[in-house]
Parts: C-alpha cells; sequence; structure tokens
C-alpha cells in the first residue's frame, strides 16, 4: 500500500510549478480539514443537542411532576388532563405520561405528526427516551414521564453546522488566495535564480544579485555565484589546456588523425597536409586504408589488441612501419603509432576509436644512408679517425676507425673511453703534445708530429691533426683526432739531416773554399776557409750575391797574371 510520500507524488505531479503544487496541496489539507471539522462539529453538535433536549424534558418533567401531584392526591384525573394538556404541547415533546405511586398509568397525551394531542385512558409501558419525574419523596406518590424529541435543536445545530463550514470554507479560501499571493511574492526570486542558472552554461562567471526573497534564496544565490566563478576558472583552464594541447599537435611533425571503428578519419592534424600533400578537412570521412594500404577497421582493431596495453592510460597501442601512400599516389616509408581508445557503452561506430599518428621517414631514411655513407668513407680511409667527446670527464675517445685499429694496433673496445694521451705511452712531456692540448682548451684546430707508441709498445712518428666540431651555439663539442703514420718521412728527413750536418762539417773543416748557390743563381753558403781566402765577412754574404755579382766581386780580388774566368752560365758552384 502507498504511503503518504507516495500518495503525494501521485496528486502533485512533478512536472507542475511549485506554487501550483502548493497551492493544490493546500487546497486538499483545507478540504480535509473541512471534512474533519464537519465531522466532529456534527458529533459534538448531536451531543449537544441530546444533552439540551434532556434537560430541557428533565425540567419539563419535573414542572408537570409539580401541576400533577395535587390532582394525582386527589384523584382528580379530568383536573390531571388540563394540567398536562397545557405541557404536551410545547416544542419538542412527543409524549406526557402520570402514573400512580404503584406505577399504575392514570393517563397519557401523544402528540401526532400533524401536532394533534390524543389521549389515553391507559398508557403502555412508555418509550425507553422518557424522562420521569417523581411526585412526592422517592416518587411515593406517583411519577409524570415525558418523551422528547430533539428535532427542533437539531434543526438549528445543523443550520449553525452550515454556517460553521461555511465559514471555514470561506476562511480556506481566503488563506489560499493569501497563501498563493505569498507563493507568487516568496517565489519569484526562487524564478530568478532559476532563469540564472539555466544561462551559466552561456554565460559561465556571471553573477546574480539577488537582495529580496528568503535567507534559503540568498544561499542559494551565493552558492550558484561561486559555482558560476569555479566553472568559468574551469572552463579558462580547459581552454588553456585545449589551446596548448592544439599548439602541441599543431606543432607536432607527425600527421596525427582521429579514426572511428569503420576505419574512417574523423580529424586530422594541419601536419597531413606535409606528410600526405593534402589539407585536413580533404580527409574526414575518408577510409584510412587510402593512406595506409591494408588498415582498415578490423585489421586496425586486430593490430591494437596485438599491441602494447598501456595501464596508465588504459588504451592499446601498436607501433609498426609501413608503406603509405601520399595524395598523389606516391608511396613513402612510413612509421605508424595506432593507438585504441578504451570503448565506453554510449559509443556508437561514427565515434572516435582511434588516434593514428604517421611520422614520414623519408628523410630519416636519407639520413641513414649519409650516416652509413660517412662511416663506411671513414672506415676506408687509410689515415686513423678517432673522435672525442668533450662533454664527458677525461675528454674520452668515442669513436676510432678500422685505420686507427691498424696505425696503433688497439682495438676499438680498448681505447673506447679512453684519452687521446693514450698513444704516448710515457713519452709525455714532448712540446707538440703540449701545443696540441692548448689547441684543444682553446677551440681551435693544429696538427704536429708526436712520437707515440703502439699497443706492443713499438715507437713510431705520427701527424696528429685535431678540429673542433662545433654545436649550433658555435661551442665545440666534440674533437675529430687524424692521424698519419710518417715514420718513414721521418726516418728519410732525419737521414738527411744526418747527412746534411756531415757535409758541413767536410766544407767547414775543408782547407779549400766552398761556395753553394741556389737554382735562382744566389749564393746561400761560403765555407770558412773561402771567406779566409775573400776577406769576406758573413754579414756582407748574408745579404745575398747573384751569381754574376758573385763574378764580378771576385774577379776584382784577382790580379793581371791570374785573371778570373767567370763562371756564370757554366756553374753554379766552384
Amino acid at each position: 500500500m502507498p504511503g503518504p510520500l507516495a500518495a503525494a507524488r501521485l496528486l502533485l505531479p512533478t512536472q507542475w510549478r511549485l506554487r501550483h503544487q502548493m497551492l493544490w496541496l493546500l487546497a486538499g489539507i483545507t478540504t480535509l480539514a473541512m471534512l474533519l471539522l464537519m465531522q466532529i462539529s456534527s458529533l459534538r453538535l448531536s451531543g449537544v443537542a441530546a444533552d439540551s433536549a434532556r434537560h430541557w424534558a428533565e425540567a419539563v418533567a419535573r414542572t408537570a411532576a409539580s401541576a400533577a401531584a395535587e390532582r394525582i392526591a386527589a384523584h382528580d384525573h379530568a383536573g390531571l388532563e388540563r394540567s398536562l394538556r397545557e405541557l404536551a404541547t410545547l416544542p419538542g415533546l412527543q409524549q406526557l405520561e402520570a402514573r400512580d405511586g404503584q406505577g399504575a398509568p392514570l393517563l397519557s397525551l401523544h402528540l401526532t405528526p400533524d401536532r394533534r394531542l390524543v389521549t389515553q385512558a391507559t398508557a403502555g409501558s412508555g418509550s425507553a427516551d422518557m424522562v420521569w419525574a417523581p411526585i412526592g419523596p422517592g416518587g411515593r406518590d406517583g411519577s409524570v414521564g415525558v418523551s422528547f424529541s430533539p428535532r427542533s435543536e437539531l434543526l438549528s445545530l445543523d443550520a449553525l453546522r452550515f454556517d460553521t463550514v461555511l465559514a471555514i470554507g470561506a476562511s480556506g479560501l481566503l488563506s489560499m488566495v493569501c497563501a498563493s499571493m505569498l507563493l507568487g511574492w516568496a517565489l519569484k526570486p526562487l524564478q530568478r535564480v532559476a532563469r540564472f542558472s539555466r544561462t551559466l552554461g552561456q554565460t559561465p562567471g556571471a553573477q546574480l544579485h539577488e537582495r529580496t526573497g528568503s535567507r534559503e534564496v540568498g544561499e542559494l544565490a551565493q552558492a550558484l555565484n561561486e559555482a558560476s566563478l569555479t566553472l568559468r576558472q574551469q572552463l579558462d583552464a580547459i581552454r588553456c589546456g585545449d589551446l596548448r594541447t592544439q599548439g602541441i599537435v599543431d606543432a607536432v611533425p607527425d600527421a596525427i588523425m582521429g579514426v572511428d571503428a569503420r576505419g574512417l578519419v574523423l580529424s586530422a592534424s594541419p601536419a597531413v597536409a606535409s606528410v600526405f600533400g593534402c589539407e585536413p578537412v580533404q580527409l574526414l570521412g575518408q577510409p584510412l586504408a587510402e593512406l595506409l594500404p591494408g588498415l582498415d577497421g578490423p585489421s586496425a582493431e586486430q593490430r591494437t589488441l596485438d599491441g602494447l596495453y598501456m595501464r596508465a592510460s588504459a588504451t592499446q597501442v601498436a607501433r609498426f612501419e609501413m608503406d603509405a601512400l601520399r595524395h598523389d599516389g606516391t608511396r613513402f616509408p612510413a612509421e605508424v603509432s595506432l593507438a585504441r581508445l578504451a570503448p565506453r557503452p554510449e559509443d556508437d561506430p561514427q565515434t572516435m576509436r582511434y588516434a593514428c599518428a604517421v611520422r614520414d621517414l623519408s628523410d630519416r631514411r636519407l639520413l641513414d644512408a649519409m650516416l652509413n655513407l660517412y662511416v663506411r668513407a671513414l672506415e676506408c680511409s687509410s689515415n686513423g679517425v678517432a673522435i672525442a667527446d668533450l662533454g664527458l670527464p677525461g675528454r674520452p675517445l668515442i669513436y676510432a676507425n678500422a685505420a686507427f685499429e691498424r696505425i696503433t694496433g688497439y682495438g676499438r673496445d680498448e681505447v673506447t673511453g679512453r684519452g687521446g694521451d693514450l698513444l704516448l705511452g710515457e713519452d709525455t712531456d714532448q712540446p707538440e703534445a703540449r701545443q696540441l692540448r692548448a689547441a684543444i682548451d682553446e677551440g681551435r684546430s693544429a696538427t704536429a708530429v708526436l712520437r707515440h707508441y703502439r699497443a706492443d709498445g713499438s715507437l713510431f712518428f705520427d701527424e696528429v691533426a685535431v678540429a673542433p666540431v662545433l654545436d649550433e651555439q658555435g661551442q665545440p663539442r666534440h674533437y675529430v683526432w687524424i692521424l698519419n703514420d710518417v715514420t718513414e718521412r721521418e726516418r728519410t728527413r732525419l737521414a738527411i739531416a744526418e747527412r746534411t750536418a756531415r757535409l758541413n762539417a767536410i766544407f767547414d773543416l775543408s782547407p779549400d773554399g766552398f761556395v753553394v748557390f741556389d737554382r735562382e743563381g744566389q749564393l746561400v753558403y761560403a765555407n770558412p776557409a773561402f771567406l779566409a781566402m775573400t776577406g769576406w765577412s758573413g754579414a756582407a754574404l748574408a745579404q745575398g750575391l747573384h751569381l754574376a755579382e758573385f763574378d764580378i766581386a771576385l774577379a776584382g780580388l784577382c790580379g793581371a797574371d791570374a785573371p778570373y774566368v767567370p763562371t756564370h752560365g757554366s756553374s753554379n758552384e766552384d
């Protein structure tokens, strides 16, 4: 059985306004109160009428007993009837009966419906609602009974009841009118609050200044104002986040597309123009398989299910490489990252199911090819090449080519992570080595011939050239070492120097005079014996003499008996 709340919900439909609901509720309560008051007043008035009639009948009975006492004592039946007949016509009386002391009926007057008195010589036992008044002490001389009807009192009370109900109805109607006016006045602020709340979505941050109404309405308005400010802050944060996200998406060189469960493109980033050669709007609604052949809805589903599950984002991700198609049909290598979004119960086939990122690998493949070419070129070089990282402690070598291994005898794994001074062994105090270190510290290029030692300890001469590799800011981050084994050249140079030293010793000690001219005929050397013979000084010779000038000067020193034979044109040496 439904309770009061369920009944109230049935009687007061929720689509009605609160004012109407309150009025209907007040009308129902007023009607129920009127019915209850009518019932209670009817019962109470009926009881009052019955008591009033009884009291009135008792008074009539006592009066009749007083009037009949002398007649009964004198056995005057005619006088008894006359005295009682005057009383029998009183309003509300139906029967008047007199009895003697033994209870025997003496006289009974009965009022017919047409208000005529009928005299009965003998009476019955009397009705149950008769009121008796004794004559004499304890009814010794007799008694008089009166039967009454409260009809007249009830009629008066019915009129009073009607007036009461009418007054209650009028009061209820007046209360409803007053309540309607009061509710209309009290609900206007609430209606303004409701209208304001409906506009929060369009005008976040707006404020409602409600100065009328109850305290609760004021608190509700304040709460809505705070909610409006919070909503604006949240929307601003969301817009900022969307702008940042959109900025990131626009800045990413990868083509990012949103794809539904059918494999159709729903959204595309601006990068699709550079990757696929078409505008984003041209891809909307197109099958993804036209860009990535073979990648339709079922294939995307299977690839993501076989991929990695990312617990943090509750997505499944598949990464693979394939050939993609540009808008003009050109194929290019691409790296595809396909993420499957977690489905929701309310999603339909047209809801975005996959996020697809496509990266053009053409430049990377070209760079890889160029890098492989550079590496192969370094590996094919006859000079040893090593690269040092200046950003690591000790400036260690991080690369060495095959020629470096061949020249030094050290394997790549032996030199990687070690400094370039490894080849100096214990012979570290070389001036040329200090020059190279200073050049590296100053960030400039330099070349020097060093004494290096192979892995087996054998000595070799190494022409080392170092050059910095600058970063985007122009700062050296790496250094390239180029090694050239010049052992044979140095040995030849030393041999020539030794031979020259020996010849110089012979010329210096010889008693014969010797001079040397270069290919241009310029005097470059004269031994001490020649200077002693001619009396020339080394300072004069240092100024340089051409062969013709030499002939003239030497001829001036010779006498006529031994003339000088010029050597110009025949020989560069005398």
